[in-house]
């Protein structure tokens, strides 16, 4: 079955034209894909935390090295990463502040953005995406 990881970030509701533009979008998806599922995550309404120390030390080291500290750090991340994962489609509905995306998408971004988890270093040192086959719209 099919699955849409839908992103939202407005806190203005419905006033928001990118919650209007979002839902548009997931319509049409649903439209396609009448047996897919949808995970819905409203970063307005989600208490989403800085990476700090705690969440460097869990997100770096081996789980079996991680102190209660780490494992709450990072637990929201591994939630985020998991609905990454199970997406076969991903839909941002975001507005714009000051030229640049809101604090709590960047705060979103840097909690699925975990080497080992979506992406790893190659050889040459560079960064490589281990999500391969997500489609991009």
């Amino acid at each position: 079955m099919p699955t849409l990881l839908y992103i939202t970030t407005s806190p203005r509701g419905d006033y928001s034209i990118s919650r209007q533009l979002g839902h548009a979008a997931v319509e049409a998806w649903k439209a396609r894909n009448p047996e897919g599922r949808i995970i819905e995550r409203d970063l307005a309404k989600t208490p989403l935390t800085f990476v700090d120390f705690d969440w460097i030390a869990g997100a770096y080291t081996p789980p079996e090295h991680h102190n209660e500290n780490h494992k709450k750090a990072i637990a929201l991340s591994d939630e985020l990463v998991a609905e990454v994962v199970a997406a076969d489609e991903i839909v941002v509905a975001t507005p714009m502040y000051n030229f640049a995306v809101p604090a709590a998408l960047k705060a979103w971004i840097d909690h699925v953005v975990r080497a080992g988890k979506t992406f790893r270093y190659t050889a040459a040192g560079g960064p490589e995406g281990l999500l391969a086959g997500k489609n991009k719209r």
